[in-house]
């Protein structure tokens, strides 16, 4: 899986004349798409509850006529 969106940031680790110490970060940003076709909302809100720190996570209901 390939990173959607990447940063990178170099800091200087000495405030005065010495350019060549550095430090370097990057920030990788991925994206998947799930898509679920019958959930309960009791367990919707079990997800959006309980997920682990970092994860951002968004919620879309689709809702379809049943004839």
């Amino acid at each position: 899986m390939q990173p959607i969106k990447m940063k990178q940031l170099t800091e200087l680790k000495s405030p005065h004349k010495y350019k060549r110490a550095q430090q370097h970060f990057q920030l990788k940003i991925y994206k998947v798409y799930l898509t679920i076709d019958f959930i309960h909302f009791s367990n919707i809100l079990l997800l959006l509850n309980n997920k682990p720190q970092g994860l951002f996570l968004s919620v879309k209901l689709k809702q379809e006529l049943v004839e």
